[in-house]
């Protein structure tokens, strides 16, 4: 990914989680296009979001309050937010892909 279209992609996310407090980040590896469009789909009928990215991008990550949910993860993840949640810390989701 050139850095002039990494700007724009990492522009675009910070837009989006500008006011989010709380998001989940969950491995979709191995979920075939059947699959990841249900999922879309169910979560998209909650107002929830998903947005897969790649680890690299800086994002919800540095000087934010979503910054402890990405320490130590890596490789592409996927952001899933928007839905009204009982906690305030983000949390990190480690389970494999149903």
């Amino acid at each position: 990914m050139s850095k002039t279209v990494k700007d724009l992609v990492t522009n675009d996310l910070r837009r989006q989680l500008t006011g989010v407090h709380d998001l989940l980040l969950i491995n979709v590896v191995g979920l075939d296009a059947i699959k990841t469009s249900k999922l879309r789909k169910e979560l998209r009928t909650k107002n929830i979001k998903l947005e897969v990215v790649k680890n690299s991008l800086p994002a919800g990550r540095e000087g934010t309050p979503l910054a402890p949910a990405f320490q130590g993860v890596e490789g592409s993840l996927a952001m899933v937010w928007g839905a009204r949640t009982s906690s305030r810390s983000p949390r990190r989701s480690r389970g494999s892909p149903g």
